[in-house]
């Protein structure tokens, strides 16, 4: 089922679906990702979150979940790593992240970003169901919102495809408490 205040997302390349119920969709690694059309006005400067239900594989180092170019980037980084960056005005533009290390892959897991902005300080929480989580305050951050559309499966420099299935994603324009990840991970279709 697909939902969004956007226009519908379009799914590029070849995927399948996983047979059954719940079903799933299967992004290949190689040149399956979602497009969410129109999406550019959807940021994380004033905080949000970002949430999914996947079976990431194991096979890959890197696999992007969410990217909205030069803005934000979540997803596995080096293997086992569950890896979120936001971009900033200052030289280096992805220069504020965050790593929740050794993440379980190959089963199905809850994956979370949650940014709340405070007096002008970025604190942001990592989760991955089956973890605990991992929290990081960036002062001051000077934070750097663009206009380009989010994408999910596929980021930084078009690459990091995901090598997965997906069961669910869901982006929110408010941060997620611990306790309504919790909620919503109660309600996902597959065991987590």
């Amino acid at each position: 089922m697909l939902k969004s205040k956007f226009s519908l997302p379009v799914l590029e390349g070849e995927s399948t679906m996983l047979a059954g119920k719940p079903s799933a969709l299967k992004l290949n690694g190689k040149n399956s990702f979602i497009t969410i059309p129109g999406s550019g006005a959807f940021t994380l400067k004033n905080g949000g979150t970002l949430y999914a239900v996947a079976n990431i594989s194991d096979k890959e180092d890197f696999g992007m979940m969410f990217f909205k170019p030069d803005e934000f980037l979540f997803g596995i980084y080096q293997k086992d790593n569950l890896y979120y960056n936001m971009g900033t005005q200052q030289k280096q533009k992805f220069g504020a992240y965050l790593l929740l290390r050794k993440v379980r892959r190959g089963v199905w897991t809850s994956y979370a970003v949650s940014v709340q902005v405070k007096d002008g300080d970025y604190h942001v929480t990592l989760y991955a169901s089956g973890s605990k989580p991992v929290k990081r305050v960036f002062k001051k951050l000077d934070y750097y919102q663009t206009a380009q559309d989010v994408t999910f499966g596929r980021g930084f420099g078009w690459n990091w495809h995901l090598d997965g299935e997906i069961a669910l994603f869901m982006a929110f324009d408010r941060p997620l408490t611990e306790q309504e990840i919790q909620e919503l991970d109660k309600k996902s279709p597959f065991k987590l």
